[in-house]
């Protein structure tokens, strides 16, 4: 937390320090898959994204908020076959969703309350949905609304489509031009790519990112993307002419770290007080999160997994605001590192 200075629900940045850590004993350079999951479309929110324009193919024509909430008023999700193609092909994901890098139940609900309340068809609602009302209880939705505009303009960014964000026929576009102008470059490109490469001496080349594979990408039409349920096809089909078809066509898995539930971090760094601290919301008791998801763990492992990340965010928030913010260095352990890489490392 400390090297990358960003506050993140995830610990994949972690997994990614002692990664590097362990190979800067034998290299100083690499090339990584940087960005192959963002622009070939390899997240199982891209899928969803393209089963949500399959599933609004069937119900008739609609661009506007207005026009596809008619719709589902008049044939609700749920109602047809095609609804629950994504569930079935995917229902392992629900068993332990962390694992199988899945934020999405599936259901579309995700994306009839982002259309509601947002204008625009966001995967991963559910997700937002549930931490803030986590954070805000009541006051929630009304915040969410507020940030239509702002979010609107991050889907929309380059694009000549700002008429037609809400139309099923640009879900996955607008979904992966939001992730590129997002995600990619503050997630992947930075707390688990170059500051924790860099904090190991470590220098990572990205080729996924070169300029002819991005202009290469732009001019593919989607289906050679995602076709149907299927991702990265364009990817995988150049690879199983390289390695044995089952390899390239293995399923995306999350690269990451356990959730962090340390009750020593917690108090070393004064998480249980953190967002008050920060002045985003008063009275919340980081414990709560973790009763709550603890509590819905079993019926709803999607929800659980939401309010394990926002209780993990406050951990590295509290951490952030201890070694950045105030200043106090967090001294590294050079002896439990070598012990810990001597035995192999990362494996």
């Amino acid at each position: 937390m400390q090297n990358s200075e960003l506050v993140q629900p995830f610990t994949n940045g972690a997994a990614k320090w002692w990664l590097s850590r362990f190979t800067r004993q034998y290299v100083h350079g690499v090339l990584t898959g940087d960005g192959a999951d963002e622009l070939l479309c390899g997240y199982p929110s891209y899928r969803y994204a393209n089963w949500w324009r399959f599933v609004m193919r069937g119900r008739g024509q609609a661009e506007t908020r207005g026009e596809i909430l008619q719709l589902l008023e008049r044939i609700p999700l749920g109602t047809r076959g095609r609804d629950q193609l994504y569930n079935g092909r995917f229902a392992a994901h629900s068993k332990n969703p962390w694992l199988a890098g899945s934020s999405a139940a599936g259901s579309g609900q995700d994306f009839v309350d982002s259309i509601r309340l947002l204008g625009v068809p966001h995967p991963l609602f559910g997700q937002i949905q549930a931490i803030t009302q986590a954070l805000l209880g009541d006051e929630a939705e009304s915040w969410l609304a507020s940030q239509a505009s702002s979010i609107q303009s991050w889907f929309g960014a380059g694009l000549a489509i700002n008429d037609a964000l809400c139309a099923p026929d640009n879900a996955l576009l607008v979904w992966q031009n939001y992730f590129a102008k997002t995600h990619l470059p503050v997630l992947i490109l930075n707390w688990v790519g170059d500051r924790m490469e860099m904090a190991n001496t470590l220098e990572g080349r990205t080729p996924f990112l070169s300029g002819h594979m991005r202009r290469l990408i732009h001019a593919l039409p989607d289906h050679a993307l995602v076709s149907g349920l299927r991702d990265k096809v364009l990817l995988r089909r150049s690879y199983a002419r390289r390695f044995p078809p089952e390899f390239a066509q293995t399923p995306k898995k999350q690269f990451n770290a356990p959730f962090l539930d340390s009750a020593q971090l917690i108090k070393r760094f004064n998480s249980d007080r953190v967002f008050e601290l920060c002045g985003l919301t008063e009275g919340l008791r980081l414990q709560g999160l973790l009763d709550q998801a603890k509590a819905v763990e079993t019926q709803d492992p999607f929800l659980a997994t939401h309010l394990r990340s926002a209780h993990q965010t406050a951990i590295c928030l509290s951490i952030v605001h201890q070694s950045i913010v105030k200043g106090e260095q967090i001294e590294q352990d050079p002896e439990f590192e070598q012990h810990y890489l001597a035995q192999g490392g990362p494996v």
